[in-house]
């Protein structure tokens, strides 16, 4: 009896502690823990399936489970089929980010991997399917304001960005009407921003680490205010203190007769090289290059004209500074240059009329015309 008694103890506990086995009726089931290894209750897991909706995707749940004490779930029924791509389980849980079953990553209406972590890339996902665990980290956040430099104004819905370095993923926030913003849910890791206007009148701002020589309208907050990685639960804030644009303005015409032209314009940016220009637009007629202040050299391309450097020096704007009266007169590559004489005085000739053209049976077909200034 005794031998009976002890046996029967034995394997109540051992049924009590190894986990559960699904049952027969599970779709999916599985465990979410968190970074160690402890069980999270009352997480939120969702089968479902991505549909593509005009502009967007959008994820539809086919059915879901809440996890018990030890973390466990199961979910038993589906209410729809995905039409073609596999099925997308994904558990949450408040203050922890997302996490992912999928065959792809960048599906998510969500963003792509930013503000959760793909648990696993699986070619499908399919009914019944089990041992499928997540781990779910402590989220952080982002928080912090845009404005104008000079007046403190808050700028409503300016264009934010973040970049998490380990996935190399863009997020795209929205700022609010008084200029605020809060991210949370995010992964931990490494971030950066970088923030638009939406206006002429003022430069866009990115924090160290965001290529910020990518564009020309853009300047780098001051060193030391990069974002540092964030480890689970941590928060930072960045702040954006946006500056006046600058211009460097002028016309753009042919040296032949003065009509306004289409030419593509490069800027290099001398006071942080990298080797290249980089083209920021192109002018017809006119010309106005938004900067960030700086010192500037220009380059003007057009296919079959002369197109070469045109600043012999670099041009420095200040913030909120405009530089105008920096015109250009481009030659094409096919033109003439020259001087009118007197055969007999050798002195200029000014007023004569000088034809180019190609040469035909009758004679030369004019297609460019110029006349003779006063130094002939």
């Amino acid at each position: 009896m005794f031998r009976l008694l002890t046996f029967a103890v034995v394997a109540l506990c051992s049924a009590l502690l190894l986990p559960p086995e699904a049952s027969a009726t599970a779709q999916f089931s599985g465990h979410v823990f968190d970074s160690d290894g402890h069980p999270v209750a009352g997480a939120n897991v969702r089968a479902g399936y991505n549909t593509f909706v005009p502009f967007s995707w959008l994820f539809l749940t086919a059915g879901q489970a809440i996890t018990a004490a030890d973390g466990s779930y199961e979910i038993d029924d589906l209410s729809a089929q995905p039409p073609a791509f596999s099925y997308w389980i994904v558990a949450s849980a408040a203050g922890r980010t997302m996490s992912v079953y999928a065959n792809h990553p960048c599906y998510w209406p969500e963003g792509c991997l930013g503000s959760f972590q793909m648990q696993g890339v699986v070619d499908s996902v399919q009914p019944p399917a089990s041992g499928l665990d997540f781990t779910l980290r402590h989220a952080v956040e982002i928080s912090g304001r845009v404005s104008v430099a000079a007046t403190d104004t808050p700028i409503s819905y300016a264009l934010l960005t973040l970049l998490h370095h380990e996935s190399g993923t863009y997020i795209y926030p929205g700022v609010d009407a008084a200029g605020h913003y809060d991210i949370t849910g995010l992964q931990p890791g490494s971030y950066t921003a970088f923030v638009e206007p939406g206006s002429d009148d003022l430069i866009s701002q990115a924090y160290a680490g965001f290529d910020y020589d990518a564009s020309m309208d853009q300047e780098q907050v001051d060193a030391g205010t990069t974002l540092l990685p964030l480890a689970e639960g941590q928060s930072a804030v960045a702040d954006f203190a946006l500056h006046a644009a600058s211009h460097i303005s002028g016309t753009l015409t042919s040296a032949l007769d003065g009509a306004p032209i289409t030419s593509d314009i490069s800027v290099h940016r001398v006071d942080a090289p990298d080797g290249t220009y980089r083209t920021v637009g192109s002018g017809t007629g006119a010309y106005s290059i938004k900067l960030a202040q700086g010192s500037f050299d220009i380059r003007f391309d057009k296919d079959d004209w002369w197109t070469p450097y045109f600043t012999t020096q670099p041009i420095s704007v200040g913030t909120g500074e405009s530089v105008t009266g920096i015109d250009v007169q481009l030659m094409p590559r096919n033109a003439f240059e020259g001087q009118v004489t007197d055969a007999a005085t050798h002195q200029p000739v000014a007023g004569a009329r000088v034809l180019a053209g190609p040469e035909s049976i009758i004679g030369v077909l004019p297609q460019v015309t110029a006349i003779s200034d006063a130094s002939g």
